[in-house]
C-alpha cells in the first residue's frame, strides 16, 4: 500500500540524518571577517569529538554584497569552510537573503 511506502521512506531518510549543530547569526563579522577563530576552532574541535557529523551556518547576502551590487566578500566564510574541512566535518549554508536583528534570539544587525 502506499502508507507502506511512504513509512519506509520515512525510516530511510531518519537513518541518513546528518547531525547538524547551528552556528551563532554573528559567525561571520559585518566587516566580512570570521568571528572568533579560535574559539570558532575550539568549538568545531569539540564539536567533532562528541560525535557531530557536521554544522550549519547562514551566509548573509547583506555581508557579502556589503561594498555594492556585484562586489563580494567570501573572506569570512571561506575561512569557516577551510576550519570546518580541517576537523573532517559537514557544512550545510543557508543563503539568508532577509535582514538578521530586531527579532528574539538575534546578536547583531544585518540589512
Amino acid at each position: 500500500s502506499s502508507h507502506r511506502v511512504l513509512f519506509k521512506r520515512s525510516i530511510q531518510c531518519k537513518q541518513h540524518a546528518l547531525h547538524l549543530r547551528r552556528h551563532p547569526l554573528d559567525t561571520v563579522t559585518v566587516g566580512g571577517s570570521l568571528s572568533k577563530p579560535r574559539a570558532m576552532n575550539a568549538s568545531l574541535m569539540a564539536l567533532k569529538s562528541a560525535g557531530v557529523e557536521g554544522v550549519m551556518v547562514d551566509a548573509w547576502w547583506g555581508l557579502v554584497e556589503k561594498d555594492g551590487p556585484l562586489t563580494y566578500n567570501w573572506d569570512g566564510y571561506a575561512k569557516l569552510v577551510q576550519m570546518v574541512r580541517k576537523h573532517g566535518l559537514k557544512l550545510q549554508v543557508v543563503m539568508s537573503f532577509h535582514q538578521c536583528g530586531g527579532n528574539v534570539g538575534d546578536s547583531s544587525l544585518i540589512t
